[in-house]
């Protein structure tokens, strides 16, 4: 599990540093250059979507070992939550504060079910660490 996502934070940060870098220029030519402003607003998304392709298996793991209340209350807090953000930071800085709403929701709910997830079922669903037993301890795998 951890290679695979290993492999895949690859192509994750290629397309993140794209879109960091050039992400204005690709708007334009796909959409036209007054779109070319939304370079932030998609890189601010894209952070969201990175966190989601590095953390995001938590949520599979979390379900496939009998866990899926929490996995799912989880997800109902973190949801709300970012509707709330996405609300308040609306109000505050516009569509803007929507992306950054949006992608901090994701973030924070991805690292807090691959917490839970490798406390609760002792598997780490994030590609670095060791592998551990149920409590958390260092395992011999």
């Amino acid at each position: 599990l951890r290679s695979s996502l290993s492999v895949a934070m690859i192509p994750t940060a290629c397309g993140l540093a794209v879109v960091a870098t050039f992400g204005g220029d690709i708007l334009a030519l796909l959409f036209g250059a007054p779109y070319a402003r939304g370079a932030v607003l998609a890189f601010a998304l894209s952070l969201g979507a990175a966190a989601n392709a590095m953390f995001g298996i938590g949520f599979q793991v979390l379900m496939l070992c009998g866990q899926a209340r929490i996995a799912t209350a989880i997800t109902i807090v973190f949801g709300a939550g970012t509707f709330l953000a996405e609300f308040i930071f609306g109000h505050t800085w516009g569509v803007l504060g929507v992306s950054i709403g949006s992608a901090g929701g994701t973030i924070f709910q991805q690292v807090t079910m691959a917490m839970v997830c490798a406390r609760r079922t002792g598997v780490r669903t994030y590609p670095w660490g060791q592998i551990s037993d149920r409590d958390g301890h260092p395992s011999s795998k």
